[in-house]
């Protein structure tokens, strides 16, 4: 009996030994240091390593094997990490002064990392879930990044480099990734994610540029990429497998996309100050594209239906033009170079398709089409002049071309299968072509 009395108590005492294995560890350096670690449960390792003055750092661990590390070089730093879960893994190194940084994560398999470079910059990272991955990298002063993951397997990651950048990323669901890289002052990025499989970058040199990601769906993908000052870049992606790009370099430039369905396409390419493209995309498979090179250019795209092409080119100042389609497969392309030109298609219908060409200053051209497999090219080189298409039917056909100045062409057709064609050389000539029916043609040529 007192054999197995002595077993019994042997055993007790190795479970008690086992269970806790948990490790920690303090080194100071300095003065007026304060380290705080509290663990509960088993084969959990803590380590804070000070060096200077008034620092400041805690650790709290509930679960087993996780790890967490604290490393302050310099003053007045302030650490502070909660895990609650297992095998989790969080790291704050901070170099400088006056920087806070605090970490949460639960569950198991999260990885964390906050690395401050400079003072009074400021990360927070808060982990729900499994295998989620954050990194924040500040350098400079008053940077702030802020993550939140609720999921399993997001990738979200923060490199601020300069002062004053603020950068928010959210993540709801699993297998999103998430990256925003800051270099100047004063830039701002938001990141939202709630779905599966989304992704979004956001890349910003300068200062006070802002970019706006907002993705709600599947497989979503968005881009945004600025270079210069007080640039604006919005994406809103309701849907699935859709996709959006902004590129802004100079000054004050504003691009907007909005996209609610399926593997919808949208991009902006802008380059110069105070240039301004709105997409929205309503439907499936929709394509929008807008380059703009100068000041003061503004184009619009509206797509509700599916399969819809909108292409638009500006190149000078003030030129304006909007493209809106409503159906399916309708195709329409605006190139604008020169100043004050302004150019319009509107689509309502199956396959339509419009092309319209300004080449000079101060230019008007417009194109309506309602129907199916219509097709309407206009193209003008010269300043000051107006030409305009209407069409309502099936098949119809029309083209115009204006060379010099002051000109003016007005087409209407409504029936099937019209075709009109008009050509103007020189200055003040004058056309007016109504046709309604079905089988007409008609062709005019004006020349001094």
């Amino acid at each position: 009996m007192k054999k197995i009395f002595t077993l019994m108590t042997l055993l007790f005492c190795l479970m008690v030994f086992a269970s806790a294995q948990n490790n920690a560890t303090v080194n100071q350096t300095g003065n007026d240091n304060h380290a705080n670690q509290e663990q509960h449960g088993d084969l959990n390792n803590a380590h804070i390593n000070q060096s200077a003055d008034n620092n400041h750092a805690a650790q709290l661990q509930n679960g087993y094997h996780n790890e967490v590390a604290i490393a302050q070089t310099g003053n007045n730093n302030l650490a502070e990490q909660e895990q609650d879960g297992r095998y989790n893994d969080a790291s704050i190194a901070q170099t400088g002064s006056n920087n806070s940084a605090f970490q949460s994560q639960e569950r198991r398999r999260n990885e964390a990392l906050i690395e401050q470079t400079g003072s009074h910059n400021d990360a927070e990272q808060w982990q729900y879930g499994l295998r989620n991955s954050a990194s924040a990298t500040q350098t400079g002063e008053l940077n702030d990044a802020f993550l939140n993951q609720d999921g399993e397997d997001n990738v979200a990651a923060i490199t601020q480099t300069g002062d004053s950048n603020d950068a928010n990323q959210r993540q709801d669901g699993d297998n999103n990734m998430a990256s925003t890289v800051q270099t100047g002052y004063r830039n701002h990025s938001y990141q939202w994610q709630d779905g599966n499989d989304n992704m979004s970058s956001t890349t910003q040199s300068g200062n006070r540029n802002t970019s706006l990601q907002d993705q709600d769906g599947n497989n979503n993908h968005a881009t945004v990429t600025q270079i210069g000052e007080y640039n604006l870049a919005s994406q809103d992606q309701n849907g699935n497998n859709n996709q959006a790009v902004v590129e802004q370099d100079g000054y004050r430039n504003h691009g907007d996309q909005d996209q609610v369905g399926t593997s919808n396409e949208a991009h902006i390419h802008q380059v110069g100050s105070r240039n301004s493209a709105d997409q929205m995309q309503w439907g499936s498979y929709n394509e929008a594209s807008a380059t703009q090179s100068g000041y003061r250019n503004e184009t619009d795209a509206i797509q509700v239906g599916s399969y819809n092409y909108a292409r638009q080119e500006q190149a000078g100042e003030r030129n304006e033009a909007e493209i809106i389609q409503d159906g399916n497969r309708n195709r329409g392309v605006q190139l604008q170079t020169g100043d004050n030109n302004e150019a319009t298609i509107e689509q309502d219908g199956y396959r339509n398709r419009a092309r319209q060409v300004q080449n000079g200053d101060d230019n008007l051209a417009r194109i309506e089409q309602e129907g199916t497999h219509n097709i309407a090219r206009q193209r003008q080189n010269g300043d000051d002049n107006e030409a305009s298409i209407l069409q309502d039917g099936l098949r119809n056909y029309a083209r115009q071309r204006q060379n010099g100045n002051n000109n003016q062409i007005e087409t209407l057709q409504i029936g099937n299968d019209n075709i009109s064609t008009h050509l103007q050389n020189g200055n003040g000539n004058h056309q007016n072509v109504n046709q309604i029916g079905d089988n007409n043609v008609a062709h005019v040529v004006q020349t001094p």
